[in-house]
């Protein structure tokens, strides 16, 4: 993972090491914690969407994944590529809990996880990881697990990647979402990271 510039100005996105604790943090906890918490870091889900998840949803053949997606009453479903290493961490989960065609994720009694009880694992994972979770005067929460879906298109941006292909991940139904992440790298920080040839 690299230095994230947007982390650093907009600091309600997290920095890869601080990512990494809370990750670390939450395996040490369980294998569903760690398996939730991987998949809104690195495919940029929303909690919701990552609740709704069923292992029917992952195509081994093909290596994605179906999100369903529930915005303002209209449902969209947008097909992501799934890392190899993130695959096999599903497909570990689902055997492991013997998921078969229901939610991936359950809470107890083998009922639907909220995103509430989302949002509860990732604030014991960022505390046992020593990760803050800032507020602001309002009281609310500026660095809550919504941070990681922050975090991937942060990292998108960071490695390079165009408008398009973040719209695209993220599944921005309007550019002026994927505008923000891309409106703090002035030209000299893109000057920077992208060096001169010798």
């Amino acid at each position: 993972m690299t230095e994230n510039p947007w982390a650093l100005k907009r600091r309600k996105t997290l920095q890869p090491e601080e990512v990494q604790k809370i990750l670390r943090a939450a395996e040490s906890i369980n294998l569903r914690d760690y398996t939730i918490l991987m998949l809104i870091a690195n495919l940029g889900l929303r909690v919701g969407e990552a609740v709704n998840l069923k292992y029917s949803d992952f195509d081994a053949e093909r290596n994605t994944v179906r999100v369903f997606t529930l915005k303002q009453g209209e449902e969209t479903i947008d097909e992501l590529f799934v890392h190899t290493d993130i695959f096999a961490l599903v497909t570990k989960f689902a055997e492991d809990e013997k998921c078969g065609k229901g939610l991936l994720f359950t809470g107890a009694g083998g009922s639907a996880l909220s995103t509430r009880a989302v949002q509860k694992i990732y604030d014991r994972c960022a505390v046992l990881a020593g990760v803050e979770t800032k507020t602001n005067k309002k009281g609310q929460r500026g660095r809550g697990v919504h941070s990681l879906r922050h975090f991937c298109a942060a990292q998108y941006v960071s490695a390079g990647a165009d408008r398009a292909t973040v719209a695209a991940r993220m599944r921005h139904r309007s550019m002026k979402s994927t505008e923000a992440y891309f409106d703090t790298f002035n030209e000299q920080e893109w000057v920077k990271k992208i060096g001169i040839v010798k």
